[in-house]
């Protein structure tokens, strides 16, 4: 397993501790509902929402504001420009590869907003021939989940897409 903590790739058995790493299959096993409910199983982090399904979500590393908690998706910062968060509510569980929590003086190599920690996700993207998915939940409270997806990997790329929906009733 190669991780990306130090902003170069390492082998996982070279890294100091502060480093979680939370794999797919450990998220498929955990069977949480978010990425919210993932973290807060992780040491040293703590969540906040303010309410239900798809409301704010703040994320605090060691203690630090949930300001200087850096999120990178794929490698590239994301946050919010109304709150100066990022939305994490937002990011589907179905649609994460792996979760890389770099916590300690190590985050300092991302900058000055990483003073608590980084939140690194790693998307899944399309591998082997062309191939199509769908999934469909069903919850408490007529809570449901839908979505399809597509992925190819060939000729030195590869991509996925997915979409999907949580309606509030299977009605709609």
């Amino acid at each position: 397993m190669v991780v990306t903590a130090t902003r170069v790739p390492k082998r996982f058995s070279e890294l100091v501790n502060d480093v979680t790493v939370i794999r797919r299959e450990e998220l498929e096993r955990a069977g949480q509902a978010s990425l919210a409910t993932v973290l807060q199983a992780v040491p040293g982090v703590e969540v906040t929402q303010a309410g239900g399904l798809g409301a704010t979500t703040q994320v605090f590393l060691r203690g630090a504001n949930a300001n200087h908690t850096l999120f990178l998706v794929d490698g590239m910062r994301v946050g919010s420009a109304s709150t100066g968060l990022t939305a994490i509510e937002h990011l589907p569980l179905d649609q994460i590869e792996r979760i890389e929590v770099l916590r300690g003086p190590a985050s300092s190599l991302y900058g000055s907003d990483a003073v608590g920690g980084v939140v690194q996700v790693f998307t899944r993207s399309g591998r082997g021939n062309p191939g199509a998915s769908a999934f469909a939940g069903y919850g408490t409270h007529d809570t449901a989940k839908l979505g399809a997806g597509y992925g190819y990997e060939g000729g030195g790329s590869r991509f996925g897409i997915q979409a999907g929906v949580r309606p509030r009733f299977l009605g709609l």
